[in-house]
């Protein structure tokens, strides 16, 4: 996949996911990966392993993106040979670590998730007054970029804590996000990048929450037609179709299609229902 833009990531076991703004890879044992941008095609891929190779596969070395990730440190070793690559945090997952810890009893937690709070109803306000792309950065620029300051200050503070342990579940938390913290900037700067990538993180727990049904689905070849599944029937519901109205006539349709361009009428970019089908073909 060769693509400029930005590009969503994150990891399920078994497969591993992208779309134009989007890329997910796992363990294999399970549904495969997924590639894609927020609210574009999605693309599974699946791999028996979960290293820099299969983003490598995924996305080759042609690509000019912004990658949006958590922290899984596959990410950063492919990118790191790619200067074309800008890598972007979630802070979603930044989010759920100080979580983790707040739950576990660690209740100075409760002032990063407050400041973290804030960041999410900034982006609230963005979505609910339909903001674009240049009104998104001068926003997030403004009113975003003073409360991270203010956030960066109290972790740092925490960290020297005594009572905040480097091997607690808050000190693996400011850790994690203090590691990734230029990354966890990069989308002030540019509105066009959301500030996690819970989009594809969504599209791909489905596949993790049944993950033990197919623990033994079978060998590779098995898992790449997993993906290919995964792949036609998310995008089948990212435009609204029924997913079993739309496998149902393309596996009647595939046995007469004749050479490779025919199929493009079968993706669910192009997919017709039948009716709608023989209408057309009646207009013309």
């Amino acid at each position: 996949m060769s693509t400029n833009g930005t590009l969503e990531a994150g990891e399920a076991d078994g497969e591993v996911t992208a779309t134009e703004e989007g890329l997910h890879g796992g363990d294999g044992g399970g549904p495969p990966p997924k590639a894609g941008k927020p609210g574009d095609d999605i693309f599974f891929q699946w791999h028996p392993g979960r290293g820099a190779s299969c983003i490598d596969d995924l996305l080759g070395h042609g690509a000019t993106v912004a990658l949006q990730t958590d922290g899984y440190a596959a990410y950063a070793s492919w990118a790191s040979k790619l200067p074309c690559i800008v890598l972007i945090a979630c802070w979603a997952h930044a989010r759920r670590k100080f979580r983790e810890a707040f739950d576990a009893g660690q209740v100075l937690a409760a002032a990063p998730l407050q400041l973290i709070q804030q960041i999410y109803r900034i982006e609230d306000g963005l979505r609910e007054n339909g903001s674009g792309v240049d009104e998104c950065r001068l926003v997030r620029q403004a009113q975003a970029a003073l409360i991270l300051d203010r956030f960066k200050t109290e972790i740092l503070t925490l960290r020297k804590h005594p009572g905040v342990l480097p091997k607690s579940s808050l000190g693996i938390a400011i850790d994690y996000t203090l590691a990734l913290w230029d990354r966890l900037l990069v989308y002030l700067g540019d509105g066009s990048i959301e500030i996690d990538n819970n989009g594809i993180e969504n599209i791909i727990r489905p596949t993790a929450v049944g993950k033990k049904n197919w623990l033994f689905v079978g060998g590779e070849d098995t898992g790449q037609r997993s993906a290919i599944l995964y792949t036609l029937i998310e995008n089948a519901r990212r435009r609204g179709l029924d997913p079993e109205a739309y496998l149902t006539d393309v596996f009647k349709r595939l046995p007469t299609m004749t050479t490779r361009d025919d199929l493009g009428e079968l993706l669910p970019s192009r997919w017709q229902a039948p009716g709608k089908t023989q209408e057309r073909a009646h207009s013309a």
